[in-house]
């Protein structure tokens, strides 16, 4: 038997609520994008083995997998492609779902993405990795549970809303040259570090949510979408800028979002903890505009790389064969 996984990417859009005063914390938003994916193919094997890129990573993640299910199968993993790491586009989570995923399958356990992602730890802060694996498209999760006695709860954060985004716009994505964001020990400590934003910050957020970016996904008005994407990410970032000195990760990163709004971009953020950059437009001849001038302002600066995603309704593939 041999098991194939090509995952999406993720845009991290936001995170809602730092403050968790109503008994949940963080919630987020977010979009599967179609590319940049993690490339999988495992098969059963007498003892673990992972070739290709990020060996070393691979089998970490399944020795965790397989320490928490010691009854499942050992496989021979290979990865013939990655997501860029610590970039903002989800490449741990991704990694750690597909190679979860195909030893679960080659043992024939029946597990969820969200099993897999509490076997292994991910999705304790943000729901959107995981649900992005598992089915795709524009995501609302709302958190995880608080208790009176720890301001994070141990739950995982629950995506409350998952909604087919259109497939006629497209994300252009910038990875300035400007090294990984925060992430790992670093990242846990600015979350621990990180004051709560004031209430009428997280419901100014909420009401741009509910009242603009959701209608204008059902809309279809990339316009409205663009300009309230744009919004909540100033919003977040004055929640994060103390963990990162601004409301972006760096003035170039903050430049560039500018840039691309200048340029014809509907909205424009930057995901996760960045460095990565992306703008929204609603069609293909718009995307190769932007993008074209997006590459020459990095080229001008950082260096770094710009390419055209559109978004995955679908989530991960995975296929199963005899081979």
């Amino acid at each position: 038997m041999k098991v194939r996984i090509v995952t999406p990417a993720r845009l991290h859009l936001g995170i809602i609520d730092t403050c968790g005063d109503l008994g949940r914390i963080y919630g987020s938003i977010g979009v599967a994008i179609d590319t940049p994916n993690v490339v999988l193919e495992a098969k059963a094997s007498e003892t673990l083995d992972a070739t290709g890129v990020n060996r070393e990573r691979t089998l970490k993640i399944a020795e965790s997998f397989l320490k928490r299910f010691p009854k499942a199968t050992c496989a021979a993993i290979d990865i013939t492609r990655t997501i860029p790491e610590h970039v903002g586009l989800g490449s741990g989570t991704q990694l750690s779902l597909a190679v979860g995923t195909a030893i679960a399958r080659l043992s024939g356990l029946d597990l969820s993405p969200r099993d897999v992602a509490a076997a292994l730890g991910r999705g304790k802060i943000s729901g959107i990795g995981v649900k992005a694996f598992q089915s795709g498209g524009f995501i609302l999760d709302s958190g995880r549970r608080t208790t009176e006695t720890e301001r994070v709860g141990s739950n995982l954060s629950v995506a409350v809303l998952q909604a087919r985004f259109p497939e006629e716009w497209r994300f252009v994505v910038a990875l300035p040259g400007l090294g990984e964001g925060i992430s790992g020990p670093a990242e846990r400590e600015a979350f621990s570090n990180l004051p709560p934003a004031p209430p009428e910050l997280i419901g100014k957020i909420c009401r741009i949510i509910i009242m603009k970016m959701l209608p204008s996904l059902v809309e279809k008005n990339p316009t409205g979408f663009g300009e309230s994407v744009t919004a909540v990410q100033n919003l977040v970032g004055e929640s994060f800028s103390q963990a990162q000195g601004g409301r972006f990760f760096s003035p170039l990163v903050e430049a560039c979002v500018q840039f691309m709004l200048a340029s014809g971009a509907c909205g424009a953020g930057q995901s996760s903890w960045g460095p990565t950059v992306y703008g929204i437009v609603d069609n293909d001849s718009e995307s190769e505009t932007l993008k074209n001038k997006v590459q020459r302002f990095l080229n001008e600066r950082s260096g770094g790389l710009v390419f055209v995603a559109r978004a995955n309704n679908k989530g991960a593939y995975v296929t199963v064969s005899n081979g």
